[in-house]
């Protein structure tokens, strides 16, 4: 949530939650994280969403891509 532009806080606000569970999302080629907004901001109480967006890709393209899949894990634990 703290990676949100000002203008899609307002549109999608921030919760208090006591998760039991995490759900990770993963984009797929033609998505980006706004699309996901909508589900990680309705979950209920009980489910914390994580989207995660790999870079150089939906609205981080101009990071270099990923040279491995060990360089890509290691990108989505730094969020």
């Amino acid at each position: 949530w703290a990676a949100l532009p000002d203008k899609a806080k307002k549109q999608f606000p921030e919760k208090s939650r006591k998760p039991m569970i995490r759900l990770y999302c993963f984009p797929g080629a033609a998505d980006n994280y706004m699309l996901w907004l909508e589900l990680a901001t309705s979950a209920p109480p009980w489910c914390e969403v994580a989207v995660y967006e790999p870079r150089a890709h939906g609205f981080r393209p101009e990071e270099a891509w990923d040279r491995s899949l060990e360089e890509r894990a290691e990108g989505a634990f730094q969020v």
